[in-house]
């Protein structure tokens, strides 16, 4: 316990991390900035629900999709992923493995980071669903012909029943499918920082490359299990089953080569 707690500290003190939480948030924020310009003047019967202006929803501005698409991986990578390499080739992790074993010394910097990317991620979207909240009204009105109620309920949609009866719940689940993705590029891009420590940049894109491995495979074998829809909650023709089979496979393999890592002669 008192290993974990002080790679947790480590993570917290590093630069990175502290950047990196900031530009989640101000990613968050600034989410929220720009759909209050864009209803700013807007009849009330027009403004839609909390649930849809807040950044998880990301409805009606392409960009924060991107943000996560793009830049997550390598947001939470840059935070926390590379700590072994650092004091790898600092030469710190020699003397760290004469003290304790290399597999509880590594064990504890991947529950740390497992930890630290939970923080990293899950404070931005609370902040930005509270703003949303207290700005924009729970219910919310729709005024269009079709009404959003008939426009999800056409068996597309991943959890569109969810979403329809309990939507607040749904920000919820999507939320935690965000963290759970972040964890999973975190311990991945770890997992291999144990194994491959010859350049830092290949490490910290190893989660974007996991990601468009496992998207490759969705297109040479298009079925459920590599279909995958992490980012978009009103995704059509996607698979919760494909989500869940990479996060899973993206951490057990970050803790298969952690363990593989602890064993290499160093």
């Amino acid at each position: 316990m008192g290993m974990f707690k002080e790679e947790l500290l480590k993570i917290f003190r590093r630069k990175q991390y502290i950047i990196s939480f900031f530009v989640m948030c101000i990613a968050a924020i600034g989410y929220y900035v720009c759909i209050c310009q864009r209803v700013y003047g807007w009849d009330l019967s027009m403004v839609r629900p909390a649930y849809i202006n807040n950044v998880i929803y990301a409805e009606q501005l392409a960009f924060p999709q991107q943000f996560f698409v793009m830049l997550l991986p390598i947001v939470v990578c840059i935070a926390t992923a590379d700590i072994y390499f650092e004091e790898y080739k600092k030469g710190i992790s020699n003397y760290i493995f004469l003290r304790t074993s290399s597999i509880k010394n590594l064990l504890s910097k991947l529950a740390a980071i497992v930890i630290a990317t939970v923080i990293l991620v899950a404070i931005p979207l609370a902040l930005n669903m509270i703003l949303t909240l207290i700005t924009f009204p729970i219910q919310g009105a729709y005024t269009n012909t079709e009404t959003y109620l008939s426009f999800v309920v056409k068996n597309e949609l991943q959890f569109e029943e969810l979403l329809v009866k309990e939507p607040y719940i749904n920000f919820l689940v999507y939320s935690l499918i965000r963290i759970m993705t972040a964890v999973c590029y975190a311990v991945f891009a770890f997992g291999f920082s144990t194994l491959y420590t010859e350049n830092r940049y290949i490490i910290l894109l190893s989660g974007v490359l996991y990601y468009y491995a496992f998207q490759i495979l969705g297109l040479l074998f298009p079925n459920d299990i590599f279909r995958i829809n992490i980012y978009n909650t009103n995704g059509t023709n996607q698979s919760i089953l494909g989500t869940l089979i990479f996060i899973c496979t993206g951490i057990v393999l970050g803790i298969v080569m952690t363990i593989i890592g602890s064993k290499r002669e160093l």
